[in-house]
This record gives structure tokens, sequence and C-alpha cells, in this order.
């Protein structure tokens, strides 16, 4: 297997915001809290990559402004090496500090990177096992 494009200029302490939608967050019960589900890190169908924001060149407000999806959740980018999988920049992609998160997204791989990412304050689900309506 190929190893993902990776840009090393990138990181390891670089965090990354991913947009979260409704139905892409679950409470885990082995955790003890909510967290995105690993279908919020699956490939978008463009080539396989999935979209993030660099923390330290946008906000969250300017990331929300990107689509319609009511979470952010956070990652280091040495999380997502540590897991096989890497990151370029995109910025014709989207905003200011847009990347892709490159690489082989498997379920391991995606249960280890959701099981370390935190909400954005302002922008995480309602506290409870229901989660939001």
């Amino acid at each position: 297997m190929n190893d993902p494009q990776d840009d090393l200029t990138i990181g390891n302490d670089e965090t990354v915001i991913r947009r979260v939608e409704r139905r892409e967050q679950v409470c885990d019960d082995n955790l003890g809290r909510r967290r995105p589900t690993t279908q919020a890190f699956l490939q978008d169908g463009r080539n396989g990559l999935v979209s993030v924001s660099l923390w330290s060149e946008t906000t969250p407000d300017d990331v929300a402004k990107e689509g319609d999806q009511p979470y952010q959740c956070t990652v280091s980018v040495g999380v997502l090496r540590e897991n096989g999988l890497g990151i370029i920049r995109s910025p014709e992609s989207g905003g200011p500090g847009h990347c892709d998160i490159t690489g082989r997204k498997t379920k391991g791989r995606l249960k280890s990177i959701v099981s370390q990412t935190q909400w954005v304050p302002g922008y995480a689900p309602p506290p409870g096992p229901d989660g939001p309506a």
C-alpha cells in the first residue's frame, strides 16, 4: 500500500477543525461523552479526501460559514499521522487554512481518531444520551 500524501510543513501539534453533521455524532458509553461517529471522517467523494481546516489559520466561525453542518470537532495532525493518514493543503477547495486528510480511512483508524477528538466550544452537540432533536 502506498503512503498517503503528506505535507510535512504542517506540524504534528497543529489542530484541524472538521465540520460534523447532526447524524454524525453519538453518545459513547465507553468514553463517557458524546463524540463524532466514524462517518464524520469518511471521504466526501472527492478522490477519497476529507476536508478540514487548520485552527491556526482560520476560526470556527469562518469554518461554520463554509457549510451547514452544525457541529465542529478538532483533532491534532499528529493523531492523523499516528493512524497512517496524511494532510495536504488545498486552499482552492475552501477558505484560509483549508486542507484535506489523505490516505485510507479504515474502520480501525477512524475509531482511533474519533476517540481522540474534542468538540469546538460553541459548536458542540447538547449533552445527554439522546443528543439533538
